[in-house]
């Protein structure tokens, strides 16, 4: 339940704020669009050449979706001498992107 303070209140901020909208929205109408002419309106919305006209639409794909196949390869499972293999590369990245590091902070 309002008291009559807050109710004058909001009346009051409902009044200035619709003084306000309708003030910016006139002055905004009479600024910032401008009065054409005839021939300042056909030069306005000339046409334009472009350089990369579009030659032909593709419309948007419709109906049932369709299953696209997996391209991921199958690994399969992993021996033990591709194993150490596998890690021992992962190893070698490893030490040169720790190296790279040092060196980017000791000299950067």
């Amino acid at each position: 339940m309002f008291f009559p303070r807050k109710r004058s209140t909001a009346v009051i901020l409902a009044i200035f704020g619709s003084f306000t909208l309708w003030y910016y929205s006139q002055t905004i109408r009479t600024t910032l669009v401008p009065k054409l002419g005839e021939q300042e309106r056909d030069a306005w919305f000339r046409e334009v050449s472009l350089r990369h006209p579009i030659l032909r639409m593709t419309r948007m794909p419709f109906g049932d979706r369709v299953e696209i196949s997996k391209i991921q390869l199958d690994f399969g499972i992993e021996t033990a001498e591709a194993k150490t293999i596998r890690e021992e590369r992962l190893k070698t990245v490893k030490s040169s992107f720790e190296h790279s590091w040092q060196g980017y902070e000791k000299y950067a």
